[in-house]
């Protein structure tokens, strides 16, 4: 294995982790859109990652989902889910991190869908794309 095959590995491991604890919030009635955001937002920045060290595009340190999935689709990966799925979850990732309001209108189910979409797509992705 290479050195980005490993590095994508790992990241689909984190990925899973924060996949598990989204699914374990989501079957919590009370459980906040926002916490479950909080969890659903780097699964899928993750796995993207993931995808972006096996292709050897090189990514500055960020957790914006509208950055990492263009660089993607530049570079011809057609995405398992449309962009403004992923735009739903990037203020998760700092804004809503420290308020406790409103999703803009995202679902749980809506984040745990688009969650389940990048996270079934990256290892085959992976698979495909690895030596």
């Amino acid at each position: 294995m290479t050195w980005a095959t490993d590095e994508a590995l790992e990241y689909l491991r984190l990925a899973a982790r924060d996949r598990g604890t989204c699914d374990i919030l989501r079957a919590i009635p009370r459980a906040s859109e926002a916490a479950i955001g909080f969890h659903a937002q780097p699964a899928v920045e993750k796995a993207l990652k993931a995808v972006l060290f096996v292709r050897g595009i090189e990514f500055r340190r960020t957790h914006d989902l509208d950055e990492l999935a263009n660089m993607l689709t530049d570079a011809g990966e057609a995405l398992p889910c449309g962009l403004d799925a992923l735009r739903w979850l990037n203020p998760v990732a700092v804004e809503v991190r420290y308020q406790d309001g409103d999703l803009k209108g995202i679902k749980r189910d809506d984040m745990v869908l688009t969650v389940e979409a990048v996270l079934a797509w990256s290892p085959a992705t992976i698979g495909n794309l690895s030596p």
